[in-house]
């Protein structure tokens, strides 16, 4: 108990990290979304903590409400996965979803195992706004929730800018949840577009857009 509080004590002190979003969709003022993160010990390896909450607003939450919460946290040195979470609600679904940490592997609740050449989007995201491409490249599969994706990323005309396409390699009968939260959902719809845009001197992502269609869902950070 007493190694539990020195823990939480020093996570404290470590580096801490709040940057907050707003979410349009057809322009439209739809929801906000706070990232944060921080420097963490999980299991006696330094690692970092990654959260993103993420709430509809105005007529979007009147019509239709959501509240989403993910929590990541990967190893420091390797950027490999060691946990996620998610509690997610939303009309007629809600997900709960946790994975277990055994001897350095991470699995689901149905037995689904994350595997070491494998990341999840939190994860990509973040290598992706620290230009981390190193890191990326050993990592060719995306983890969803059980569901697996091979992805690339393709620089545009801006600078520092990239699309990420996503296709799926694995039987959607294989995601630990039978329907996920409506914005991992649109996310990894086969045919969407996604671009991320980043700022390449605070090391951030400025903007996210996500084209499926005439529907467009744009993420810029507030400043």
């Amino acid at each position: 108990m007493f190694k539990k509080y020195i823990l939480f004590f020093f996570t404290l002190l470590f580096s801490n990290e709040n940057i907050d979003y707003k979410i349009n969709v057809w322009g439209i003022p739809a929801a906000k979304c706070s990232y944060s993160i921080i420097d963490t010990i999980f299991h006696d390896i330094p690692s970092k903590k990654i959260q993103y909450k993420v709430e509809t607003i105005s007529l979007y939450d009147f019509f239709y409400p959501v509240k989403n919460n993910y929590t990541v946290i990967f190893n420091s040195d390797t950027y490999s996965l060691l946990y996620y979470e998610k509690n997610s609600s939303q009309p007629q679904v809600i997900n709960n979803i946790t994975t277990n940490y055994n001897n350095g592997i991470i699995s689901y609740i149905n037995g689904d195992v994350v595997k070491e050449n494998e990341t999840n989007i939190f994860i990509l995201l973040y290598l992706i706004g620290n230009n981390n491409f190193k890191a990326i490249d050993r990592f060719p599969i995306i983890d969803r929730e059980g569901k697996k994706f091979s992805y690339s990323l393709t620089p545009i005309k801006e600078n520092y800018s990239y699309s990420i396409s996503l296709n799926p390699i694995s039987n959607f009968d294989l995601s630990v949840v039978e329907h996920t939260d409506i914005f991992t959902w649109g996310l990894f719809l086969e045919n969407t577009k996604n671009f991320v845009y980043l700022n390449n001197n605070d090391k951030l992502i400025d903007k996210c857009i996500f084209k499926k269609g005439i529907i467009k869902l744009v993420a810029t950070r507030v400043k």
